[in-house]
């Protein structure tokens, strides 16, 4: 951790708590602007020492990792906003014991959290088995809780956020967590909640994304959200990546999530059906009404566009090339072709690095020369 964070503390706050930038925007500009550089989970850590939280209850200061309550009515269970192990260890509990009791929800204005509790839930229906497996699991080390100073020994796959890093090199914690087969359903969360650039984190992201198990969630919501800003992993790009691997990456949570096509979850992004349902069109005009009706930010509206106009543009093509002489040819797709190009033009994508890197290896040289005609 940087040894000087009191003498940009200042630069620090009014980037984030005045003009509301996103953490990922502030680490950029002081990295770009004052080449002070540190990790996102550096950057947590200190703005929780400083006490500055973007997020508040109506009843109180809350940090933004959310405090949280359990929906136990159990005496005891609740967890308090003095509670700070619930701030930065979140246990795998689920990769564990998901086949013998589900995860503790709780409602908090119109948000629902989950979170992994520290010690494991002994409610009647499941505190026995939970119990069992916690004596006889051999892969799990015994955790000491130090509630004042966060004393923990831990098996290395045990914490599943901002901790799971925290001990290893980032090499180490990425090989690790490739090798869980635990914590699949959730590695692309922990990946973008330790987030470093550079290329390490981007290669692992795309390695994930090329595998069904890790894709089983891209569009729901998050395991464990701390705040109102990391409900998906998309919330978690925009807070986390730096913005020019942002659109890479958005592109690669789409095409994958298109890909595999896994069914949704009970809870998903708010624009998730309008989504999936643009992914199912043959018809370019009610694909773009889904498309606009999902109401994301523009990048990822553009990142959307993207994906879905690769995956006509594919089908056309494919259509075409097939077509033999002495049968009707396709000219329905022919002329959807054009007019998906039309609209590239007009929105200027397909012609930057990022859309262009996405789009080029499935049009024609024709096509690419109406392109940037």
């Amino acid at each position: 951790m940087p040894k000087n964070w009191d003498f940009y503390k200042d630069e620090i706050e009014n980037l984030y708590m005045r003009q509301g930038f996103t953490l990922g925007k502030v680490r950029d500009v002081m990295t770009r602007e004052h080449n002070f550089t540190a990790s996102a989970r550096s950057y947590k850590m200190k703005l929780d020492e400083w006490k500055m939280w973007k997020y508040r209850s109506k009843t109180g200061d809350q940090s933004h990792h959310s405090d949280f309550s359990s929906s136990t009515s159990e005496p005891g269970q609740s967890s308090s906003s003095n509670s700070s192990p619930i701030k930065y260890i979140q246990t795998s509990v689920e990769g564990y014991y998901s086949s013998n009791l589900s995860s503790p929800s709780i409602q908090s204005e119109g948000h629902s959290y989950m979170y992994q509790p520290f010690s494991p839930v002994t409610t009647s229906s499941s505190s026995s088995s939970v119990t069992h497996f916690a004596q006889s699991s051999s892969h799990r080390s015994s955790v000491s809780q130090d509630l004042s100073g966060l004393s923990i020994q831990e098996d290395p796959l045990v914490n599943s956020s901002l901790m799971f890093f925290s001990t290893r090199t980032d090499t180490e914690s990425l090989r690790l967590l490739s090798m869980s087969t635990e914590l699949a359903p959730r590695a692309l969360e922990i990946l973008l909640r330790n987030w470093e650039p550079g290329g390490e984190y981007f290669k692992s992201a795309i390695r994930y994304l090329q595998q069904s198990h890790y894709c089983q969630t891209i569009v729901g919501v998050n395991w464990t959200r701390w705040n109102h800003a990391d409900e998906t992993l998309f919330d978690l790009v925009d807070e986390n990546v730096l913005e020019d691997e942002q659109p890479q990456l958005f592109v690669a949570l789409l095409t994958a999530d298109m890909k595999f096509g896994h069914e949704l979850a009970q809870r998903n992004a708010p624009w998730a059906q309008s989504w999936r349902s643009a992914t199912q069109q043959r018809d370019w005009g009610r694909a773009k009404d889904y498309m606009a009706a999902m109401g994301v930010h523009h990048l990822l509206w553009q990142c959307a566009f993207v994906v879905i106009a690769k995956s006509f543009l594919e089908r056309n093509n494919s259509r075409i090339r097939g077509w033999v002489k002495g049968t009707p040819f396709p000219d329905g797709s022919h002329r959807q072709n054009y007019a998906i190009l039309d609209d590239c033009r007009e929105y200027s994508l397909g012609t930057d690095s990022w859309s262009y890197a996405h789009l080029w290896s499935c049009m024609d040289e024709e096509q690419l020369r109406y392109l940037f005609a």
